[in-house]
């Protein structure tokens, strides 16, 4: 069976969008620290464990496809979390430097 190119840019999309995914979460968790240990006790206590156990068993249980994922309706709504709460920190630091 030969590889050409086509596949050989989707194989390593595909490896390139998992460790982006894992980095992703990995930083979440050592953001988040010790603040959700209490909350996330029953699977292991870490960040990083629940996400990972979550998505397994969401593709492996529950067969949900993370492929078809709207990475456009992602990103609109990750930039308009980004401006509502924006607002809320330059609010805050006024305060502080008033």
């Amino acid at each position: 069976m030969k590889i050409n190119s086509y596949h050989a840019n989707v194989i390593f999309l595909q490896f390139f969008g998992i460790f982006f995914s894992v980095l992703t979460f990995y930083l979440i968790a050592k953001m988040i620290g010790d603040a959700a240990v209490l909350y996330l006790e029953p699977y292991g206590g870490d960040y990083f464990s629940f996400v990972l156990i979550f998505l397994l068993l969401g593709v492996f249980l529950f067969g949900v496809n993370m492929s078809d994922a709207n990475l456009f309706a992602a990103m609109i709504i990750l930039i308009l979390t980004i401006i509502c709460f924006s607002g809320l920190g330059i609010i805050s630091a006024s305060f502080i430097m008033v």
